[in-house]
């Protein structure tokens, strides 16, 4: 009964500092209780019976992972067949058949096995704390509305396509009413299902409810596939903080290297993706290490398109994973089909997903370089907005120096991730396939990022998608190295401190200078060297003084001789890290082709019993084990520094002129509320500052996301045909003007000039029924009163009726 109770303590205390900071951010106990109780019964519940059913197995991360797959398609069934009403019924429906078909009763009983350690409950409950710290810095940032706010653009985007994805298909561009929807929208169908279910607004489920069970879903995800592939169980707590919370390293440098998590507030698509992907690449690497999949064959494609249509940038690293792995390792007729169970759902997700975002995406090697300062503010600072060439116009004709001076940018790039990619140099592992799946996703997404082009850089979007991957291939050549356990945690150690305690270095104060950007890169790199260095030699120190068998020395030895004999020796270290991983690890911790189940004596008795072999391998896991431990030591003080900020200092004044204020949010929740939800409205805001039209930033989303009904022509930064026009007359798409000028022209007049015929033909051959007029988007002409139905005025907002 005590070790039960152990066991769900650090369980119980999620959830109790999960619910006490939802109670600190606006939202009211019942909320909170109510989406609890639907996370808990219409999610994980279901998915984890189905889970059970299919793999036979148990583990809560992967059952709610399932049971997000579940839900998207029962939200799929009710959209295509408009019983959105009944769709609170899916999770009961799907629960009910495994209460009523006797083959499905067995799956409420937990499998038999060996449970994890105690030690993983309480480390993977830390993770899951950093997860509602990643939470918490944005919502001290994100109110919930009505309130005086200045909202990134794109949630307020996303909040509309929640709302659309309450009603039927086909779908519409809710800013732009008429424009078929193609956007990679699964994340908001979820987001709009929790609300449909629970009946809670929109608004409160995306900027507060939502994020942290899918956050707490991807740790548990990843955590599973890095214990499966490197048989240790400290693999998992560890390989989750740094893929999710751990940070790009710094150093101490001012300079931030581009791309941080895949958790990303501002894209739920992106964080709901990595659940989905996760489970996806876990099935890979039961096949892929010889297992059969049974009846999962039927959920692999199901999921596969899920995943296409949480992200247009989660499958392909996937696939190249699984492409690498079948022609370098393991050609079989089995994987060939996972392919091809791969290659057509993302085929189909390009043509039901993929909007004009992925159809600017184009070939430009070095273009993300433009979205870093170094060069940005250097070679780049002329490159404009198009994408202008094979290569970034600063690159084409340059200089030696100039070319130097860009592979010392890309050489402290990857420095800087490399405990998110080092692990592709794990040389011992090269027999098991699951290194290949996952090298093979870390590398497409570094090659995507780096070799392709567009407006707003969202080729990130594959590196970030496949950064768990090369967390985890990391953590697995940590898991490798390590024989005492003190090293590595003296290594977390002194990596975190030297993250946080590293000396300053500050960006240049002439920023057109390469050579003052080049020692703004050099110096942190130069000082953590000096002092890994110290620290390695202090490692051997204490390594050489103890006393060691020379049995003992030989099995360390083992992955380090291996690492530098190359893959034909990878037998060898798997053998000897079997001996010491211990009953239950060892079967995951080497491919099958390795002897694990033999008797030592029947394994192979030339170990090499080298002393710098075995003193490689504990600098080694000393050095990967100090990357990892400043990586999440990055990101919690990344966390830590907002939320001193929000608690002890005065907070930064708003931008006037990008902020909402609370009565235009209170007026646009007032349409939601008292309108029916497929009711059209036309706004005379479209831009970001809202009175400048010349050139309109067109991300103005906050209309048709609090209003929830879609607009005539709201904002339009984001449609197909706007993203397509990037580059024209040398602006960038989101100062592109207006797709459709005639719409748009009536659209004007109407709060401007308005006549009885233009009023007709908006209602009768647009469908509009409601105008919301702002003032300070610009003057609203007193005729608009007397010839509609004035309903409300709020501020500088008012309301009319057709």
């Amino acid at each position: 009964m005590t070790v039960v109770l152990l066991r769900r303590l650090p369980w119980l205390l999620f959830g109790a500092v999960f619910v006490v900071a939802l109670l600190l951010n606006d939202v009211g106990p019942a909320a909170v209780a109510l989406y609890s109780a639907y996370f808990a019964i219409g999610v994980v519940l279901p998915g984890t019976l189905v889970y059970r059913a299919f793999r036979g197995s148990f583990d809560v991360g992967l059952g709610a992972a399932t049971g997000l797959l579940v839900q998207i398609v029962g939200w799929a069934l009710a959209a295509a067949t408009g019983l959105q009403q009944l769709l609170w019924c899916w999770p009961l429906l799907v629960i009910g058949a495994f209460v009523a078909v006797p083959s499905l009763r067995r799956n409420w009983r937990r499998p038999p096995g060996p449970g994890l350690p105690l030690r993983w409950h309480w480390a993977m409950s830390a993770v899951l704390l950093l997860t509602v710290g990643w939470a918490a810095s944005s919502w001290v940032l994100i109110p919930v509305p009505p309130a005086d706010a200045s909202y990134y653009p794109d949630l307020m985007y996303h909040l509309a396509l929640v709302h659309e994805m309450t009603r039927s298909m086909p779908f519409e561009v809710p800013q732009l009413a008429g424009d078929t929807l193609r956007y990679h929208y699964l994340s908001d169908a979820d987001m709009a299902a929790a609300s449909m279910i629970t009946g809670l607004p929109a608004e409160l489920v995306l900027t507060r409810l939502w994020m942290v069970p899918i956050a707490a879903t991807a740790a548990l995800v990843v955590a599973a596939l890095a214990r499966e592939v490197s048989g240790r169980w400290w693999a998992g707590p560890l390989a989750a903080a740094v893929a999710l919370i751990g940070a790009p390293l710094t150093l101490g440098g001012e300079l931030v290297p581009y791309g941080n998590s895949p958790l990303v507030f501002a894209s739920p698509s992106q964080t709901y993706a990595i659940p989905l992907l996760g489970l996806l690449t876990l099935i890979a690497v039961d096949l892929l290490r010889g297992g059969r999949l049974g009846p999962v064959w039927f959920l692999v494609p199901v999921l596969a398109l899920a995943c296409a249509g949480a992200k247009s940038s989660a499958l392909p690293p996937l696939v190249a994973g699984v492409a690498l792995c079948f022609l370098v390792k393991r050609r079989s007729w089995a994987v060939f089909g996972f392919l091809v169970a791969l290659l057509i759902p993302m085929y189909v997700g390009t043509r039901l997903f993929a909007g004009g975002g992925a159809g600017t995406l184009g070939v430009q090697p070095l273009s993300v370089l433009r979205w870093m300062p170094p060069y940005a503010e250097t070679l780049g600072v002329n490159d404009g907005v198009s994408a202008g060439g094979l290569l970034p116009p600063g690159l084409q004709g340059a200089s030696g120096p100039a070319w130097a001076f860009v592979a010392g940018i890309i050489v402290w790039w990857l420095l800087m991730e490399s405990p998110r990619w080092l692990g592709v140099f794990h040389v011992s592992a090269r027999q098991d396939p699951a290194y290949w799946l996952l090298s093979g996703m870390i590398l497409a997404g570094l090659g995507a990022m780096w070799l392709l082009w567009h407006p707003s850089a969202s080729q990130l979007y594959f590196f970030l998608c496949a950064l768990p991957a090369g967390a985890i291939v990391t953590t697995w050549l940590l898991a490798d190295q390590v024989r005492r356990w003190w090293i590595p945690v003296v290594g977390l150690v002194a990596g975190a401190a030297w993250s946080v305690l590293a000396p300053n270095v500050f960006t240049p104060a002439a920023r057109n200078s390469w050579h003052d950007w080049s020692w703004t890169m050099a110096t942190p790199v130069l000082r953590a060297l000096l002092a890994v260095g110290a620290g390695l030699v202090l490692v051997l120190v204490v390594v050489l003084r103890k006393r060691v068998r020379p049995s003992t020395v030989a099995v360390a030895a083992a992955p380090a001789s291996a690492s530098l004999a190359g893959p034909g020796s990878a037998s060898l270290a798997a053998s000897g890290s079997a001996s010491l991983a211990g009953p239950g690890s060892a079967p995951l911790a080497a491919p099958r082709s390795a002897p694990l189940g033999a008797p030592r004596s029947a394994r192979p008795a030339s170990l090499p019993a080298s002393l710098p072999a075995a003193l490689l391998a504990s600098s080694l896991a000393a050095l990967l084990s100090a990357l990892l431990g400043a990586s999440v030591a990055g990101g919690v003080e990344t966390q830590a520094r907002t939320l001193w900020a929000a608690a002890f200092n005065d907070p930064a004044p708003l931008p006037i002129t990008r902020t909402v204020f609370r009565e235009e949010m209170s007026a646009a929740l007032w349409v939601n509320a008292n309108t029916p939800t497929n009711d059209v409205i036309a706004t005379n805001v479209h831009c970001m500052p809202m009175n400048r039209y010349k050139p309109c930033d067109a991300r103005a989303f906050w209309v048709s996301g609090l209003t929830g009904r879609r607009v005539l022509v709201e904002s339009w930064a984001y449609s197909d045909a706007t993203v397509a026009a990037n580059g024209k007359d040398g602006l960038k798409y989101v100062l592109q003007p207006a797709p459709d000028p005639i719409a748009f022209d009536l659209n004007q007049r109407i709060f401007t000039a308005p006549t009885p015929t233009d009023l007709n033909t908006l209602r009768t051959q647009y469908g509009v029924k409601w105008l919301i007029a702002d003032l300070r988007a610009g003057k609203i002409s007193p005729a608009l009163a007397t010839l509609t139905k004035l309903r409300r005025t709020e501020g500088p907002i008012t309301i009319y009726e057709l």
